[in-house]
């Protein structure tokens, strides 16, 4: 089942125990980090497919700076 970017914002908040906005996850689709997310529509209306099965799978970046 394909999830969509507001989808898996939700989901991913709700297993988190924080906030993560939609246009963050939207970010993450255009970076690669959902291997088989899938672009649909055009322009700025397109939205993004999510695989349930990446979510599964995702693990949330680290967060802020690198450390020296």
């Amino acid at each position: 089942m394909d999830l969509t970017t507001e989808e898996v914002a939700k989901r991913l908040s709700e297993r988190e125990g924080k906030s993560i906005p939609r246009d963050t996850v939207k970010h993450w689709c255009q970076q690669g980090r959902f291997l088989n997310a899938r672009r649909v529509g055009s322009g700025r209306r397109g939205n993004w497919l999510i695989p349930e099965t990446d979510l599964d799978r995702f693990e949330l970046p680290a967060m802020g700076r690198p450390k020296e």
